[in-house]
C-alpha cells in the first residue's frame, strides 16, 4: 500500500507514507472485524486530513481515512477535532 500511496494526490515523505499505509491497512482490518471506534492520534500535521493553518480538508487524505473507517485526532486527548456521531458511515 505504501507504493500505491506514492501515486495518490498526496505528498508525504517516505516515512509518513509508510505510517499512513500501516494506519489505513490496520484500520480497515479492525473495521472489517467489527470494531466501530477506530482512531488515529497524530501530532504530525502532514498526516492530518485537513490543513494545519486553514483547517480546510485535504480531500485525498480525507477520502483514504474515510474509506478505511479511521477517524484522525490531532492530539492524544482524542478530543479534537470532534468526531461526528455518525462516523464512519458504511465502508465501501
Amino acid at each position: 500500500m505504501s507504493v500505491d500511496l506514492h501515486f495518490e494526490e498526496i505528498e508525504p515523505s517516505e516515512f509518513d507514507r509508510a505510517v499512513l499505509a500501516a494506519v489505513l491497512i490496520r484500520g480497515r482490518e479492525l473495521r472489517e472485524s467489527g470494531e466501530a471506534d477506530v482512531n488515529f492520534a497524530e501530532l504530525d500535521s502532514k498526516l492530518w486530513p485537513w490543513e494545519k493553518r486553514t483547517a480546510r480538508a485535504r480531500l485525498e487524505l480525507k477520502r483514504l481515512y474515510d474509506e478505511a473507517g479511521v477517524w484522525v485526532y490531532s492530539d492524544f486527548t482524542l478530543t479534537a477535532p470532534e468526531r461526528p456521531a455518525d462516523f464512519p458511515q458504511v465502508i465501501p
